[in-house]
């Protein structure tokens, strides 16, 4: 799955600068990165984090996202964490400050609300997890949440078709056989969303650019 999604999210972002993954956990995922990121983690556990700097090109720590300096990074990425966080809305407008002028705020494979299968199971979709996700979102909250912080989300994605957990015949069937049993839902198309978002009007730099390329750029937009 990390391999997929770094797969897609370096064919979509400008590839090169400084990466902060919130929520890093043992910094797995950023080790998948192209070596052309300068790679940071930030995780509330420590024993997570002491693993994570343990590994090639990592800088992780326990430190919370406002205590970086504003303008700090080219991509913030949260996987699978954005439904953990108590105040979405706060969380973006810091997030925004910490972004370059050209930078990405990526959230990552979270529970898509909206998504037929969620839209069905109510209750019973296997993501609602009752204190643990304490927030879930679609494309059309997400857009308000980017544009109350001069954002907009320029892709959208459902992970699923390439998944290891897919298996459409499999889930198609389980879709009626699981409600009509009172069982959780299945994985299927459109049940976890990952969003793209940049500012309002950003002129994104060519990928071919190196990274003090791309910094002489965003001055020049600034």
């Amino acid at each position: 799955m990390y391999r997929l999604d770094v797969s897609e999210l370096e064919q979509t972002v400008p590839v090169g600068g400084d990466f902060l993954d919130v929520g890093c956990a043992e910094g797995v995922f950023l080790t998948c990165l192209s070596d052309r990121w300068t790679k940071y983690g930030i995780d509330v556990s420590r024993e997570a984090v002491d693993r994570a700097v343990g590994k090639p090109g990592i800088h992780a720590d326990t430190r919370d996202i406002v205590e970086f300096e504003d303008s700090a990074f080219d991509v913030i990425h949260l996987r699978g964490v954005f439904e953990h966080i108590l105040d979405p809305t706060g969380f973006i407008s810091v997030a925004c400050r910490k972004l370059r002028p050209t930078g990405y705020l990526i959230i990552s494979n979270t529970p898509n609300i909206r998504g037929i299968v969620p839209r069905l199971f109510r209750g019973r979709f296997r993501l609602v997890i009752p204190n643990e996700h304490v927030n879930y979102h679609s494309v059309r909250s997400l857009r308000v949440l980017a544009a109350k912080n001069g954002l907009k989300i320029v892709k959208v994605t459902y992970p699923y078709w390439q998944t290891p957990y897919r298996s459409f015949y499999r889930d198609l069937i389980a879709i009626p056989v699981n409600y009509l049993a009172g069982k959780p839902s299945p994985p299927f198309w459109g049940n976890i969303l990952t969003a793209y978002m940049t500012r309002e009007g950003a002129t994104q730099c060519p990928e071919s650019h190196t990274r003090q390329e791309m910094r002489r750029c965003q001055v020049f937009m600034m």
